[in-house]
């Protein structure tokens, strides 16, 4: 069995258009929305992205090729099954709380803060595709030369 480790990005050139397409309305509306004041904007949707493309990065790298194959690697020995279990869980969490935040929100901010939150948290999801889907496209040309992909 041949097994190479690799960084493999799991999604389609469809969904980073998407992402693009979010990441885009999201900082032109931001801009409209904030003019001058663009940096409260900022200062609050970098941690996030810097927060999900760690994650993000992490998994990814997780991913492991067994001849060609990709399968979820976690490491070897009696770890396994709590690193994957505390994955699950923390994904979940994740998704529970990009999920609930917006609603629970709504009822302690102003309409504008609660706006300029939502816009952040969706550069803060998708921005880290865009980069991630860059560096793979990048050592995949790097692998494959010069060819069209």
């Amino acid at each position: 069995m041949n097994s190479k480790k690799t960084f493999q990005y799991p999604y389609s050139f469809r969904w980073i258009l998407l992402s693009f397409i979010l990441v885009c309305v999201s900082l032109i509306l931001a801009i409209i929305v904030l003019g001058i004041k663009i940096h409260l904007f900022i200062i609050i949707s970098l941690p996030q992205f810097l927060l999900f493309l760690a994650i993000k990065y992490r998994l990814y790298t997780s991913l492991d090729v067994v001849d060609g194959n990709p399968l979820l690697f976690f490491g070897e020995g009696e770890d396994v099954e709590k690193r994957s279990s505390l994955y699950t869980v923390m994904l979940i969490f994740l998704a529970f709380f990009g999920f609930a935040l917006p609603f629970i929100l709504l009822f302690v901010m102003e309409p504008l803060m609660w706006f300029v939150s939502l816009l952040s948290f969706i550069v803060g999801i998708n921005g880290p595709e865009l980069i991630l889907y860059l560096i793979y496209f990048q050592k995949r040309k790097i692998r494959f030369g010069s060819k069209s992909l």
